[in-house]
């Protein structure tokens, strides 16, 4: 089982459509996404698998979103444990297709937007250049 798969089996266990909906939209951090979730039409498990789409393209499943769903689900700790141990690592934001990326590396955090890069340049002229495949000539 993936690691999105073992997070959309939690998801629908934890929570009913509605309930769901609730948890996104009164969330300060979730929030953002209530508007990119499919209408109410839809079954539970298209907006659950929508929703950990955007989650995971934003970078969201990190720990403070384990520790949300244990805030909101407390009887449920071991299993959200369970999920968030698949995780370990968070997922990395997806670019947007315009660039603007935000990246995080050896302890900074630069932006990179289209070809122009923004933060320290030795870690970002050695990432982006890693990225585009250049090897250590970014240096």
């Amino acid at each position: 089982m993936t690691r999105q798969h073992a997070l959309v089996t939690l998801l629908l266990s934890l929570f009913n459509a509605d309930g769901l909906r609730r948890f996104v939209g009164f969330d300060s951090v979730l929030c953002e996404l209530k508007d990119e979730l499919p209408d109410r039409s839809v079954s539970k498990i298209v907006l659950v698998d929508a929703l950990v789409v955007c989650l995971c393209e934003r970078g969201l499943v990190d720990s403070s979103f384990f520790i949300r769903l244990r805030d909101n689900r407390p009887g449920r700790t071991p299993e959200i444990d369970e999920v968030e141990h698949l995780w370990g690592e968070p997922c990395a934001p997806k670019p947007s297709p315009g660039g603007g990326r935000i990246v995080f590396g050896e302890g900074a955090t630069f932006v990179i937007h289209g070809d122009q890069v923004i933060g320290d340049k030795q870690v970002v002229i050695h990432h982006y250049a890693n990225s585009r495949g250049a090897g250590e000539s970014g240096k």
